[in-house]
């Protein structure tokens, strides 16, 4: 439950635009003026305490100190009252921390509101407080969402469980928030990437562009995959969407405004502030084909990639990954999009873009379109020209050429009842096995009907 003390409207707040670019949005946020034991203008959670601090302070008198209390709070939060902001306009969010207790740490957060005070979004800073017996300054910038017309700006407060003692200290002082005259940047993906390790714009803000080339929807990580064109080095990232269920497709065309971060050497986009879908099912850029030995680099992070004619050497890494070589050097395949069992020692031709995490790079199958079997592709049928058949509940296509594919199934009634496969396919045979990928699915007649680089239609009896 929040304490609230009496509002006071401060009037300069409410002043046009031009005024807003100004000036400290914030009244009190040097902590100076305080009535009944808090603050004015702020106010606090339960799980914590704020007292008046003449003692340890940055600038003035006085600052805030901040005791939480607990290891069980759902929110602890020291936090300004509503201010009004311009929608779709970048705000920056300044903040002074002496946090010299190993038992917490702090950040800064802004939260959007509708003009009716109705709860819209929230970003939150990447960056935390360190352990430091001197004071430290923490910034964010976030872009309020198109239809923002409030924002509630402060600060939220965690314990450190290896080293809770039962409370942790905080000083907090010289807050801030700001309105920028300017939108955020417009970067290419490979601007983004920065031809670097790390980004070179990691916190900022960014809008960019590309085409959705996977969607991934793990337990542990949603999220999707955006390329630039050409295909090229540098021209793929990973878009991270927390718990929710990215609202795109494979072939989507977009415009994304949203904020660069690095994780544990991943660069990634989060804290989406808003998708434009410019086109639909537009061809992907064609997967760079390199040798096992070397995908696993910084500049393929995020890029469509193939690797041919790779041997499964470990058919069990744990957690969902395998392990391919083509005689270059091994890489991991991993089951983020898509889960295969291979069969070891068998050659597998592999597409998907390349994903970092734990201190490996990984190719991310997208569906079983992604991943071939060469054992079963004999020498002949790589030769033969484009065609489609099935059998049982098998598809089996040969391009000759590569392109973009669609394979969808309907049910008897013309309702579809799921899509197999859409996007690049590099000459070779496919086998879909509908009975494996899609085993729980009801018995009955289906029609299957393949668009794009070849054309193709047929039925299926599904017993199960």
């Amino acid at each position: 439950m929040k304490n609230w003390y009496p509002v006071v409207i401060a009037l300069v707040i409410l002043s046009s635009a031009v005024g807003l670019n100004a000036q400290n949005l914030l009244s009190n946020g040097d902590f100076e003026s305080w009535t009944g034991g808090l603050p004015d203008y702020w106010m606090i959670d339960d799980s914590i305490t704020v007292v008046q601090e003449g003692g340890t302070v940055h600038g003035g008198s006085y600052s805030a100190k901040v005791t939480l209390l607990t290891q069980d709070q759902k929110l602890a939060d020291l936090e300004h009252e509503m201010v009004p902001v311009n929608p779709g306009q970048m705000y920056t969010l300044n903040g002074w921390f002496f946090d010299n207790d190993v038992a917490g740490r702090g950040r800064l957060f802004l939260r959007w509101y509708a003009a009716d005070s109705s709860y819209l979004s929230s970003n939150y800073a990447s960056d935390y407080t360190s352990d430091l017996s001197s004071w430290q300054n923490l910034e964010m910038q976030a872009l309020s969402p198109t239809n923002a017309a409030l924002c509630v700006a402060g600060a939220r407060f965690y314990d450190d469980s290896a080293n809770w003692d039962g409370d942790a200290v905080f000083y907090v002082d010289d807050f801030s928030l700001t309105p920028s005259s300017t939108g955020p940047e417009t970067l290419t993906i490979h601007e983004i990437q920065g031809e670097a390790d790390s980004s070179p714009y990691v916190g900022d803000i960014v809008v960019t562009r590309g085409v959705v080339t996977g969607v991934m929807t793990n337990t542990s990580v949603n999220g999707f995959f955006l390329q630039e064109k050409p295909a090229e080095p540098w021209s793929g990232i990973f878009v991270y969407t927390y718990y929710d269920i990215p609202d795109v497709q494979r072939g989507d065309s977009i415009w994304i405004t949203a904020e660069v971060a690095e994780y544990y050497g991943l660069t990634e986009l989060k804290n989406i502030v808003e998708i434009v879908v410019i086109s639909y099912n537009v061809p992907l850029p064609d997967p760079i084909l390199v040798p096992t030995g070397e995908a696993s680099q910084e500049k393929y992070e995020g890029v469509l990639l193939m690797v041919n004619d790779a041997i499964c050497t470990d058919d069990s890494l744990g957690y969902g990954e395998w392990m391919v070589v083509d005689g270059s050097g091994p890489l991991r395949v991993d089951d983020l999009g898509f889960s295969f069992h291979p069969t070891l020692n068998n050659p597998y031709r592999v597409t998907g873009p390349l994903y970092y995490s734990y201190g490996d790079y990984k190719l991310e199958p997208r569906d079983a379109g992604d991943i071939v079997d060469l054992s079963r592709v004999s020498e002949s049928d790589e030769r033969k020209g484009n065609e489609v058949t099935s059998q049982g509940t098998k598809i089996l296509l040969s391009l000759i050429e590569p392109g973009n594919c669609e394979l969808s199934l309907y049910r008897s009634d013309g309702r579809l009842a799921f899509s197999v496969y859409n996007g690049y396919l590099s000459s070779g045979l496919y086998i879909f096995d509908l009975e494996e990928t899609h085993e729980k699915f009801p018995k009955g007649v289906y029609f299957w009907m393949l668009r794009g680089k070849v054309e193709g239609k047929g039925k299926i009896l599904w017993i199960k």
